[in-house]
């Protein structure tokens, strides 16, 4: 399985049932120096959509769907 954090880290893991799980690999990402989309949006997000931002506003950031 793959494991990511915040800051770019993602560790690869190795594991089955009741068996220890192993680490085999960490790595490191680079920051893209387009930005997102691709240097289309002068390295700024898009905005949200007025009914995206309401739902994040109620709800919170769905981090448990990921």
């Amino acid at each position: 399985s793959l494991a990511m954090a915040p800051g770019g880290i993602v560790k690869v893991l190795l594991g089955a049932g009741c068996l220890e799980t192993l680490e085999i690999g960490r790595f490191q990402a680079e920051i893209h120096p387009l930005g997102p989309y691709q240097g289309k949006s002068n390295g700024e997000y898009v905005p949200l959509e007025p009914e995206n931002k309401t739902y994040v506003k109620k709800h919170g950031i769905p981090y448990g769907s990921w």
